[in-house]
């Protein structure tokens, strides 16, 4: 081959291999067009994101701005060292300072004061960990003037996940601040007014009681000056209105003091049944001379001591015993009491308190036990009072943990019906029973004692000196607690009688000095006389040191069981004996009458008195009843007033009748019991004879 042939092939070779090269360049060229092309494409679909992503960023934005905006929230934003980056519109609103004014500053050093400052830069510690809290402050805006602020801070982060600061969103909360204080202040006010009205009822309680203890007593003294049939009527009113007004003036404090949650319970040994008897026989006494009779039906299950609140017990029976008695002109009113319930020692016990008077309509059954309502208006002498002693014995039950229930027929009656839970003292106890035959023997035995009365009120003075006098007891006096102390330093007594309410020293300070000093009578019983019934004042007298309390007005009788519980008499001589020798005939129970009467031979006359010329008629016509119904429901009317003259073994004896199931026993008893009483009634007459010459 020549050389132009293999000239002429590398040059076709080359033509190839240049147009082969720009194919593939072409090919490349078209590829990169393309790759161009897409990621133009790309851009602008990746720019069109962006600006909806922007858009609905800045929308959110706007959106919850708005709604904390709305919502009166104030947003700061701090970086790591406190210093303010970003204010919004109304956290400006709500501190009156600009956005311009603050950028840059400290918040801390701009809103806060001293003493909060370490607080918050605890809590600035705690956004740059990341946490978030929630916290109360008073913020100093740009007038001077707190702000109470509801803080609820959160960090912020960039990018990277970095704590570059953090944001707070605060609350205004400066009138519900205020109306907290307010409600302190309100709370504090109606504390004091409480307070205030505490102090108020026992003031009130002191300045009414302490001249009615005076009126009360002197009344009971003047009726062992034998006074004529007038000044007796005149007595009795004069009785009948300082009891009343008494009752009153207790039913405004003892509601008082339930309502303030004064009234506490005191629960001891008692006798149940015999508190029964004794609210019995107290109304058959008080509705003598009218067609009623007074009812007490036991359960036979129920013998025994238990354990209860006697005043509270009592204070209930007595009130509606005395509702029964004010709305009944004749017919029965009575105590019913049963076992409802027994669970080993604990009974629960259900009470009826009925009556066959002129009822409760019933439409004003629901109003009885609220405070200061009255029913039976139209019969205004029927209904006098505050209108508190139902509701007074409501509370009182529950108080007891006890509930109360009325059903009652216009014209008919009325029943009253509670429960009360009780525990049963397994074997019996004598104390009250010696404590009550002690109080009420023969007074002779207090003639060689010696006791301090400390009484400011004159009345008083006389009243207490009158009954001293009586009983033979030696006595000094002082007006005040400072005049007691010098004579409590020379002699030496067995009790000492102390009012509390007194000027210049009262009885609390008084106290104070004789336990807290040597003298002859640091450890002598003192009984308090207060005229309070606020169990505050009572508390404080115990707290003191005194041993016990009176309260004013108090009976004679009173006065002497709270002698006799702290004072143990010496033996008297024979000649003492003697000359104090009951009256009381050996043929009667005389003992019995010691206990009833004592040397009360006003009492005692009025009592045998009464026997004669009222029940011994009714004798005679018992005598002639053959019908058994009949001759059970006399023995029940009759049998109360024969231990009242010193026959109680025919109390017993009517009492056997009453209960007799068979007809021909119940005759035979009865002739017994005619023997028996023809036997005894000139004793009887003998004894009143006796009694009208003392």
């Amino acid at each position: 081959m020549n050389e132009l042939e293999i000239l002429q092939r590398r040059i076709e070779r080359e033509r190839n291999a240049r147009l082969q090269a720009e194919s593939i360049m072409e090919n490349k060229a078209s590829e990169l067009f393309e790759a161009n092309e897409k990621l133009r494409s790309w851009n602008e679909q990746l720019e069109g994101e962006i600006k909806v992503r922007t858009l609905q960023l800045r929308e959110s934005e706007e959106k919850y701005r708005g709604i904390i905006e709305n919502m009166e929230l104030g947003l700061l934003e701090v970086d790591n060292q406190d210093i303010i980056v970003k204010a919004y519109e109304h956290f400006c609103d709500m501190v009156g300072y600009s956005e311009d004014e603050i950028l840059g500053k400290k918040a801390t050093n701009i809103f806060l004061g001293e003493d909060l400052i370490p607080f918050l830069l605890e809590e600035n510690e705690k956004r740059k960990q990341g946490k978030t809290g929630v916290y109360e402050v008073p913020m100093r805006v740009k007038d001077g003037s707190l702000l109470w602020v509801l803080i609820s801070g959160a960090p912020i982060h960039n990018l990277d996940g970095e704590v570059v600061g953090s944001i707070g969103i605060h609350y205004d909360i400066s009138d519900k601040k205020k109306l907290i204080e307010d409600l302190a202040q309100a709370k504090k006010t109606a504390e004091d007014a409480q307070m205030a009205e505490k102090q108020f009822l026992a003031n009130m309680s002191h300045e009414i009681r302490t001249p009615l203890n005076a009126i009360i007593g002197m009344a009971h003294l003047l009726y062992d000056t034998k006074p004529t049939i007038e000044q007796r009527e005149y007595l009795d009113v004069l009785k009948n209105s300082s009891n009343f007004l008494h009752s009153l003036i207790s039913d405004i404090l003892d509601m008082s003091k339930i309502e303030a949650g004064q009234l506490e319970l005191i629960t001891k040994e008692i006798d149940l049944l015999g508190i029964i008897r004794t609210q019995q026989k107290a109304f058959e006494l008080k509705v003598e001379g009218r067609p009623i009779e007074v009812e007490a039906l036991i359960d036979a299950r129920l013998e025994g001591i238990f354990i209860g609140d006697e005043l509270l017990i009592n204070q209930v029976l007595n009130n509606l015993l005395s509702n029964a008695e004010k709305f009944t002109d004749k017919g029965s009113i009575g105590i019913s009491v049963r076992q409802l319930q027994r669970n080993g020692e604990e009974l629960l016990l259900q009470f009826q308190v009925y009556d066959t008077g002129m009822g409760i309509a019933p439409e004003q059954i629901n109003l009885i036990f609220e405070k200061f309502k009255q029913v039976n208006l139209q019969d205004r002498h029927k209904t006098k009072g505050t209108g508190l002693g139902l509701a007074i014995v409501k509370q009182l039950i529950e108080l007891m943990n006890g509930e109360i229930k009325v059903e009652s027929i216009l014209g008919k009656g009325t029943t009253f019906t509670f429960t009360l839970p009780f525990r049963r003292v397994e074997g019996t106890t004598q104390k009250n029973t010696q404590i009550s035959q002690k109080v009420m023997t023969s007074d002779i035995a207090l003639t060689n004692m010696k006791l301090l009365m400390v009484e400011d009120n004159a009345m008083n003075r006389k009243y207490l000196g009158t009954l001293l006098d009586r009983w033979g007891v030696g006595y000094d006096c002082a007006v005040n607690g400072k005049e007691c102390l010098p004579l409590v330093q020379k002699n030496k007594y067995d009790i000492i009688l102390m009012d509390i309410q007194m000027p210049i020293m009262d009885g609390y300070e008084a106290t104070i000095a004789i336990r807290n000093s040597y003298n002859k009578n640091q450890h002598t019983p003192i009984i308090a006389l207060t005229a309070s019934a606020m169990n505050s004042q009572r508390n404080q007298a115990f707290d003191t040191g005194m041993n016990d309390f009176l309260s004013k007005p108090f009976t004679p009788s009173q006065l002497l069981e709270k002698i006799h519980l702290y004072y143990t008499p010496l033996d008297i001589s024979p000649k003492e004996k003697e000359e104090h020798r009951s009256i009381y005939l050996e043929g009667l129970d005389s003992t019995r009458l010691e206990e009833m009467y004592s040397n009360d031979y006003v009492y005692a006359t009025e009592m045998f008195e009464t026997f004669i010329n009222e029940i011994l008629p009714e004798i005679e016509l018992f005598k002639n009843e053959h019908d058994s119904t009949n001759i059970k429901k006399l023995a029940h009317k009759l049998k109360p007033t024969f231990s009242m003259v010193g026959l109680g073994f025919l109390e017993e004896l009517l009492d056997k009748i009453e209960k007799s199931c068979d007809e021909k026993e119940t005759l035979e008893m009865l002739e017994v019991f005619f023997v028996e009483f023809y036997k005894k009634m000139p004793l009887v007459k003998e004894q009143y004879r006796i009694l009208r010459a003392k």
